[in-house]
């Protein structure tokens, strides 16, 4: 589904008519995002935008190109769907994307609240934060629940209805015999949890680093923080029953408190079967104050 993902590019670029705007709608850094509208643009062999203009404009090229842009959206999305179905067991499944940390850590219990009555079947996707962000706003999913941070704005609020369901927490942890608690054991540099953390780090005095380790999976940076290999910041939803047996504790060496919300989302327009709106009124029923 790439090169859905590059039409889905040169649409947002064409609202937005700034790269800048664009790359934050697609949930992306601006430079991945250039790079895949350059990509885009090879493959098709020609510019689509004027870059000396300000705001950016298009070409004859991409003007062309937009009268078949939103139908090949459209067409790629029936194709996804149609092809979901036929290989999913489930009969026209809500589907659901979340990350890794939180299919964990918290969507077990919040399922009992969302279907508590009857049986509603449900199709869950664990992806990266940004990945359930394009999915929901492609219509791929019908919902999303991710873990966002407020100093890190990943969505218009036009866009997305949000109920905040809990709150969660970066937290820097380590064994209490660990020998070389100074050891980072990071999350990879493009998890949104990793960006969360960044953004923090630039907000304050930066302390020194020494990165040995990174991985995009929290259970794996758990595994090694509770093999001894050094300290880790992680969700506390994630490690909360290690604090509490005394395996994990809150290291001194990185001291990381960053508050985090999860929000469960969904489209702001989008037609609704019966089942998607009981979900959403039976999440409404869990959403808390922040």
């Amino acid at each position: 589904m790439h090169h859905i993902s590059y039409i889905n590019d040169f649409l947002a670029l064409v609202q937005n008519r700034s790269f800048s705007a664009a790359a934050k709608v697609q949930c992306i850094t601006q430079p991945a995002f250039s790079r895949r509208i350059k990509i885009l643009e090879e493959s098709l062999g020609a510019e689509l935008f004027n870059r000396d203009t300000h705001p950016v404009s298009l070409t004859s090229a991409g003007e062309i190109f937009l009268k078949h842009a939103q139908g090949l959206k459209e067409s790629a999305a029936s194709a996804y769907q149609d092809i979901q179905q036929h290989l999913s067991a489930l009969d026209d499944p809500i589907r659901i994307s979340t990350s890794h940390t939180l299919a964990i850590a918290c969507l077990p219990q919040f399922l009992h609240h969302l279907a508590p009555k009857e049986a509603i079947p449900l199709k869950l996707g664990v992806k990266h934060i940004a990945r359930c962000l394009t999915d929901l706003h492609q219509k791929q999913i019908d919902f999303a629940l991710i873990h966002t941070h407020v100093d890190t704005p990943l969505y218009s609020q036009d866009e997305f209805n949000t109920i905040c369901i809990g709150t969660d927490q970066l937290i820097s942890v380590k064994t209490p015999n660990c020998e070389t608690p100074e050891n980072i054991l990071a999350y990879a540099k493009e998890t949104q949890l990793q960006n969360y953390i960044d953004a923090t780090r630039n907000n304050h005095s930066k302390k020194n680093q020494n990165t040995i380790f990174e991985s995009a999976s929290g259970e794996v940076l758990k595994a090694l923080c509770l093999a001894g290999h050094g300290t880790t910041v992680i969700p506390q939803s994630l490690v909360q029953k290690e604090i509490e047996a005394g395996e994990l504790l809150l290291s001194t060496a990185h001291d990381v408190q960053i508050p985090l919300k999860i929000e469960f989302l969904r489209l702001t327009v989008k037609n609704r079967n019966t089942y998607e709106e009981k979900i959403w009124q039976n999440a409404k029923k869990q959403a808390i104050m922040v």
